[in-house]
């Protein structure tokens, strides 16, 4: 009885081994962004007080940031509902904390409007840099392209920049490397 007890064991982890790596396949098959082929350079989870707001991540193709170019990826992974009104609001506190001029990103916001949806919990958003754009990616399927070669060092700013709101979030997206290059 033990014999066919363990037998059945090794064969129900077997399955279960199977259908994991099936899944994550799946998942990997159905991620059209492309961070398949990136090296992460750092995470990062933002709260404020005891509310976790969400968890995001930067990738490049050598996992080492050395500015906005094509191949970095911006993933943010939301841990509640927040409606695209909201989104652009605190884009715009942001960029207002950074000293941006809004002459630089008023003619964003109505894009942006168009891009983004409204986001439940365990929504995914995605910033693909690419040369002369930046596509964005809800849920891992294209969502829309801010078709301008100063977007995306402008919107990653708002986590990235030596002067942002979150310096902590800054230094772990940035990884091991050091926070003030």
């Amino acid at each position: 009885m033990s014999k066919m007890l363990s037998v059945l064991v090794k064969g129900l982890t077997t399955l279960l081994l199977l259908t994991l790596v099936g899944q994550a396949v799946a998942e990997q098959a159905r991620d059209t962004t492309g961070k398949a082929g990136l090296k992460l350079v750092g995470q990062a989870q933002f709260s404020v007080l005891f509310w976790d707001l969400y968890q995001s991540w930067l990738y490049s193709p050598s996992g080492r940031f050395t500015g906005v170019e094509p191949g970095v990826l911006f993933e943010i992974r939301y841990l509640r509902d927040i409606s695209k009104d909201q989104l652009i609001e605190n884009t715009v506190k942001q960029w207002q904390h950074l000293k941006v001029s809004p002459a630089q990103y008023q003619d964003y916001l109505s894009q942006l409007q168009q891009v983004w949806p409204d986001i439940r919990k365990g929504d995914v958003l995605t910033l693909k840099v690419e040369a002369g754009h930046t596509e964005f990616y809800f849920n891992q399927q294209p969502a829309g392209v801010i078709a301008s070669p100063d977007f995306a060092a402008l919107f990653l700013d708002i986590w990235l920049s030596p002067q942002t709101s979150e310096p902590k979030l800054r230094e772990q997206l940035l990884g091991a490397q050091d926070a003030s290059e």
